[in-house]
């Protein structure tokens, strides 16, 4: 278990950091995701939190003040994204691709939400058009960057729908 920081070498809180916590096998290939930290207290103001990891075990840690109304929720949102999520962490974090393309591909994942996020969208879209209403841009971006390479046949498959 890693943050999403660690698994690329990045600062937390990086502009590329998207916030996620991977859960790896034993060759570091990613099997489901955390999605990023959340809180809201009771009034549904976010209360500013994040996650660390420590001897494998996942802590969410949330930062309230005098002002913050309790109860505060702050619920891990974990899934098995499945092989289009471990298909683009693969893509980012291999070394085999122009890094200005994975600096692309990056900042356009953190722009749709992150893997989990990005993976649902290009896997629940059933449509080309849906995909550009759902994901603009960025969607559109990814799409473009990601089209052709192999090893995303797991994206490419939902993307050209």
């Amino acid at each position: 278990m890693m943050l999403s920081s660690e698994y690329f070498g990045e600062e937390p809180g990086s502009e590329l950091d998207t916030g996620e916590v991977f859960i790896v096998d034993e060759n570091n290939i990613i099997q489901s995701v955390f999605g990023a930290a959340w809180a809201k207290d009771a009034n549904g103001m976010s209360v500013p939190t994040h996650y660390k990891v420590v001897d494998n075990t996942l802590i969410q840690v949330v930062n309230f003040t005098e002002n913050t109304a309790f109860p505060v929720i702050a619920d891990p949102d974990w899934v098995a994204i499945g092989a289009c999520s471990a298909a683009l962490t693969w893509f980012v974090g291999s070394n085999l691709f122009v890094a200005a393309k994975i600096i692309k591909v990056r900042k356009y994942i953190k722009a749709l939400g992150g893997f989990k996020e990005t993976a649902k969208l290009i896997a629940g879209a059933t449509s080309w058009e849906e995909k550009l209403r759902v994901g603009g841009s960025a969607l559109r971006s990814l799409a473009a960057e990601i089209t052709g390479v192999t090893g995303l046949y797991a994206c490419n498959k939902f993307i050209k729908k």
